[in-house]
């Protein structure tokens, strides 16, 4: 079978980017619906995702490429972008070389320059094995906060439809697309989420390979100030998720990201912390940031979580007020740790992991937010990982919890800021034990059944058919 594709060309070579019937999607559902996989190679692959919304509007292709080359270093595999921004950029609503997205009314035809630039920007990420999360049109939390919501509620239907089948025409072959509708939308400002539902129905009009999720608001007030998820929100709205819903976009605030990812286990689409509290926002310090990560991870986000950085998000606009580059945030706290993560996720069968929500196994110790400790058990009982936030207090852990052929279980420290391994000991896997952290920080905890022989935690990635080394 002939196989038609694109080539980008890079410093590094032509890259194909496959299309038509032939194209294999960076991230696809796995066939349960339960977590992503790369069907290339039908692993399962997680989530360790940056927030650069400007990075198609507000810098050069050269910084474009910068960013995406540290990013892809680092481990990180998902972008979100907005694709059309009133709010954020330097020459909003034209991007950084003045052109403009629409040359008649908005939503209306699409600009060549700037739609030509914004295909570059995603068919690089593609080149550099990321996805992106394309955020349509970033709405706003209310008319007073400058994006496109005055302009999405003023909109026909009929535009809005438009709108959605145009950008599904042009983005349907390319390989690493996920959808993104509203970004802090409010489901209880009245037409708002039927505008948002006309994009994704005229989207879906045209492409229907893609998956399509939406972010509300976290706090709105009022009925919808629960709408933490995709899924609350349009319940909301509409009595019922949508056919078009694909993914559950968790967004919360830091207190509440355990509860948000614990209430979204039940909302009957995969999880993923789309958004929470940022890096040099909210005076936010790294060991919460290390907080939301863990909380989200372990907490029901199955899919993984998208960092933010308030640097890295504007790309250096002037929505940008911590007086940091966004050059000088590539190696940020928050950036290292966070890929610190995603390797010690990825070492373990991630996918198989089920939140110990009723504290089945993590048995006491677990506290409360601020020094909330959680726990996560594969459903074949060979791996718990458990993340505390304070090291000064003993957890206990129910050791059954491992099914183990030889009655063993391995277990390891984590230092979640530098990634540093400590063994703690190999025990029998019945009764409980109280675990002792190696200090006071904050840690996490990798308890493997002995026999499965499991690589030091963040030193391999576990495989589905062949996870142990």
């Amino acid at each position: 079978m002939r196989v038609a594709f694109l080539c980008l060309v890079l410093a590094s070579g032509c890259v194909p980017i496959l299309c038509g019937q032939n194209r294999r999607q960076l991230l696809e559902l796995d066939p349960t619906g339960k977590f992503m996989v790369n069907p290339a190679t039908a692993q399962p692959v997680w989530i360790q995702g940056d927030s650069p919304q400007a990075l198609a509007l507000q810098v050069s292709t050269a910084d474009v490429e910068s960013f995406l080359a540290d990013r892809q270093a680092r481990g990180y595999n998902v972008m979100w972008i907005i694709l059309h921004d009133e709010g954020d950029q330097t020459n909003k609503p034209d991007n950084f070389d003045h052109d403009p997205p629409f040359t008649d009314k908005v939503f209306g035809h699409f600009g060549n320059a700037y739609w030509a630039h914004m295909d570059d920007v995603i068919k690089r990420c593609a080149a550099h094995q990321m996805t992106v999360v394309a955020n349509v049109t970033f709405v706003g939390i209310d008319q007073k906060a400058g994006y496109s919501l005055n302009d999405v509620l003023a909109a026909s239907d009929a535009t809005m439809t438009a709108y959605g089948a145009a950008l599904g025409k042009r983005y349907k072959n390319y390989n690493n697309i996920i959808w993104l509708l509203g970004g802090d939308a409010d489901p209880g400002i009245p037409g708002l989420f039927a505008k948002l539902q006309d994009i994704a129905e005229g989207i879906q009009s045209e492409d229907r390979v893609h998956l399509i999720t939406l972010e509300a608001c976290r706090g709105c007030g009022g009925a919808s100030s629960n709408a933490h998820s995709s899924v609350e929100a349009t319940r909301f709205v509409f009595g019922k998720t949508p056919p078009w819903l694909t993914l559950n976009w968790v967004y919360e605030r830091y207190p509440n990201v355990a509860a948000g990812c614990n209430r979204a286990i039940s909302e009957g689409l995969p999880a993923l912390m789309g958004e929470d509290w940022y890096e040099l926002e909210h005076d936010m310090t790294s060991f919460q940031l290390r907080n939301e990560t863990y909380w989200a991870v372990l907490g029901g986000c199955n899919l993984g979580r998208l960092m933010g950085n308030m640097p890295i998000w504007t790309m250096g606009s002037p929505r940008n007020e911590s007086g940091q580059s966004w050059q000088s945030q590539l190696n940020s706290p928050h950036s290292v740790q966070f890929a610190i993560t995603g390797k010690w996720m990825r070492s373990r069968e991630f996918w198989k992991l089920v939140p110990d929500t009723t504290n089945a196994y993590l048995t006491s110790g677990f506290g409360a937010v601020p020094k909330l400790a959680v726990l996560a058990r594969t459903s074949d009982g060979q791996t718990m990982l458990a993340y505390l936030p304070n090291g000064s207090a003993p957890i206990t852990i129910n050791m059954a919890g491992i099914t183990d052929a030889t009655s063993k279980v391995k277990c390891w420290w984590t230092n979640p800021t530098t990634g540093a391994n400590t063994i703690a000991g190999t025990f029998e896997n019945k009764g409980t034990r109280t675990f002792q952290a190696p200090d006071g920080n904050d840690w996490v905890l990798t308890i493997d059944a002995e026999a499965a022989h499991f690589c030091e935690p963040g030193t391999c990635i576990a495989r589905q058919s062949s996870a142990r080394k």
